[in-house]
């Protein structure tokens, strides 16, 4: 997972945002239907408790 800088960010289906904070790399989970979002490591450790509140659903 090589990140590539651009000036805007891609939109439409199958599109995946990974935002990269302070040293880390995190991946938004969000499965269809009225799951529970998920930020988790590219390894899949749990990062919904690094958040705030106003970023959970």
């Amino acid at each position: 997972m090589l990140a590539t800088a651009v000036d805007e960010v891609p939109g439409g289906p199958g599109w995946a945002h990974e935002p990269k904070w302070d040293g880390f790399r995190a991946l938004l989970l969000r499965p269809e239907g009225d799951g529970p979002v998920r930020l988790v490591s590219r390894r899949g450790n749990p990062l919904s408790a690094c958040v705030t509140s106003s970023f959970r659903r």
